[in-house]
């Protein structure tokens, strides 16, 4: 005789595992009850909170995806899945949930708040900024919108309004530093201010966890460079980096394996396959190298849409961190990635992919994109290491840039890969100086359009009107125009950091 399985008895039976500190039991009758009926909202929801406790985050967007078609009616269940999908890039599904959410409860401040940061990271700057407006509407003292909008306003331009923004954030609550930490970076300094003043007394209070105090001193490093304080900018840019290293956990090892890995494995050069509907340009380069200019000059272009830095070929060509490639996946690696490329086309011929880490990837792109164009940026290496040690990377990316030694191996690495690269293929990348760029920008700009393989247009001389969302941190310079000021950086830090340029040329 069998027993009937009663799932609110086993969804009780689990919370009270969970109450005596018995977690893993706890999820083995969750996974029990949801195998029986994964209807049960409730038991997935919990589930989903119990991963999430043991920073499970992949294992918890799963569980509620599995039980996603029962929950159409559940707030609290889309507002965690359409979280959890935007953490892990699954922005589709983080859209629609988001979506569902804000309909379920529409006087929901949170849920506009994560619709808005959804749209944020689809490119989508005008409904971010509507559902960050709502958000504030519903909740005037809410910080988190206030924030976020600021970033949306900034990527638009209008710096007038971020940093109303991040004023209105911090008068809210002066303990969430990232509004100070925008302020300083938005605003150009002549000499120390109440903003200065106020970031140097909370570290001080050494009370800041080192996230916050890591944004704080990389913001006043800029805030002190602005009126050549060099040395005061210095220290803390300096002390921003020994920080965030130590928590980094970063191990070059790993690169040093990755970039052999990708040299010994195996390109058709000679590939072929249907034309495709959109043609990429793989804009890349070492971070801070001048891509975002670049992008912003092709993306001038009538027949360009310049898309930003887009994790697409990475997250095709990497599974559980590794890098996992074969040629039989090149064909799946094409579909995939030019089928979400025509998504952001906007109907343009020319799609730019502004990220610089694609550099790694040039023989995955020779193989799998044969008609594309490859424009790899190169700046004075003084300049580009220094642009790296002054600059805060948001999350977790670019981790070898925090310490010296780690940042001029790093250099090496790129250097030898892309010597290896245009060894293979001189034929498909075209090298792009920061320096000849500078020195004769019509001709540049006429000879790249014509390796693109398009007419040459005024617009791109003129790409500081270009009106389009930006999010790097070289935002507000590309909209200045073409500026010299880039150059010969590295002399105001020669003092400081002879380690990192030792051997590097001056020019």
């Amino acid at each position: 005789m069998t027993t009937h399985f009663n799932s609110a008895q086993s969804y009780l039976y689990a919370l009270q595992l969970q109450k005596q500190g018995n977690p893993q039991a706890a999820a083995g009758v969750f996974q029990k009850i949801l195998q029986n009926e994964p209807s049960h909202i409730s038991t997935a929801l919990q589930f989903a909170r119990l991963l999430l406790q043991h920073q499970q985050i992949g294992s918890a967007y799963h569980v509620l995806q599995h039980s996603a078609r029962f929950a159409s009616d559940h707030f609290e269940y889309n507002y965690l899945y359409s979280a959890l999908a935007l953490q892990l890039r699954q922005l589709e599904t983080a859209l629609s949930a988001a979506e569902l959410a804000c309909k379920l409860s529409q006087k929901s401040e949170q849920a506009n708040n994560l619709l808005g940061s959804v749209h944020m990271e689809r490119n989508d700057f005008p409904n971010a900024i509507e559902a960050f407006t709502k958000a504030i509407k519903l909740k005037p003292n809410y910080v988190d919108p206030h924030n976020n909008i600021a970033w949306a306003y900034r990527a638009l331009g209008d710096k007038e309004h971020a940093i109303q923004h991040f004023s209105r954030a911090y008068e809210i609550d002066p303990s969430v530093t990232e509004a100070l930490s925008g302020i300083l970076m938005l605003k150009r300094f002549t000499c120390r201010s109440e903003e200065i003043e106020e970031a140097e007394s909370r570290l001080a209070k050494d009370t800041l966890k080192p996230e916050a105090k890591t944004e704080l001193l990389f913001a006043l490093g800029k805030a002190y460079e602005d009126f050549e304080d060099y040395d005061r900018a210095f220290q803390y840019f300096n002390e921003g980096n020994l920080i965030w290293h130590d928590i980094s956990a970063y191990q070059q090892s790993h690169d040093e394996a990755l970039f052999e890995q990708l040299k010994q494995s195996q390109y058709d050069l000679k590939s072929h396959y249907p034309p495709a509907a959109v043609t990429p340009i793989f804009v890349l380069g070492l971070p801070r190298s001048s891509t975002s200019l670049v992008e912003q000059i092709l993306a001038s272009h009538s027949q360009i849409k310049g898309a930003g830095e887009l994790n697409l070929l990475q997250d095709l060509c990497f599974r559980d961190g590794h890098f996992d490639w074969s040629l039989d996946k090149a064909k799946q690696i094409r579909a995939d990635y030019l089928r979400q490329l025509q998504m952001l086309s906007e109907g343009k011929a020319f799609v730019v992919d502004k990220m610089p880490q694609n550099f790694r990837f040039i023989g995955v792109i020779l193989h799998c994109f044969p008609e594309a164009k490859i424009i790899h940026c190169q700046r004075n290496a003084r300049d580009n290491l220094l642009s790296l040690f002054k600059h805060h990377f948001p999350k977790a990316s670019h981790p070898y840039a925090y310490s010296i030694p780690n940042l001029r191996r790093y250099h090496q690495l790129y250097q030898k890969l892309m010597e290896h690269w245009n060894a293979l293929a001189p034929e498909r990348i075209i090298n792009l100086p920061y320096r000849e760029l500078l020195e004769d920008f019509e001709a540049q700009v006429r000879s790249l359009l014509m390796q693109v393989g398009l007419e040459f247009e005024d617009n791109c001389l003129h790409f500081e009107k270009t009106k389009r969302a930006i999010r790097t941190a070289s935002s507000d310079q590309v909209r200045r125009g073409l500026y010299q000021t880039g150059q010969g950086q590295w002399r105001n830090y020669q003092n400081h950091l002879g380690e990192l340029f030792k051997g590097l040329p001056e020019d």
